[in-house]
């Protein structure tokens, strides 16, 4: 799963960030219900934000800090701040 992870997480900054996003497509799917999926969502709605998907990146950010609400407060904070900034790019640019 790591190793997917971090191809994605190239894609998403060598440009390809559909690319990215199809990969952690299936890795939400691997990981649903497990501790991991969390961290999967969160970095999908990263990609999803780059290729231009702003709700769906919001969707994955907004379950990633709910499942996180009882973790570690380090990860609920990564997660609140990824959708503090979806939100924003969204009311700058309501059409994505």
């Amino acid at each position: 799963l790591r190793t997917r992870a971090l191809r994605a997480d190239c894609l998403r900054e060598l440009g390809a960030p559909g690319e990215a996003a199809d990969v952690y497509d299936r890795l939400v799917a691997e990981t649903a219900g497990t501790p991991l999926e969390a961290t999967m969502r969160q970095h999908r709605g990263k990609a999803l934000l780059a290729a231009g998907r702003v709700d769906d990146a919001i969707d994955d950010f907004r379950i990633a800090v709910s499942m996180r609400l009882s973790g570690d407060p380090a990860l609920l904070e990564s997660a609140e701040q990824a959708l503090a900034f979806a939100l924003r790019r969204r009311a700058v640019d309501p059409e994505r």
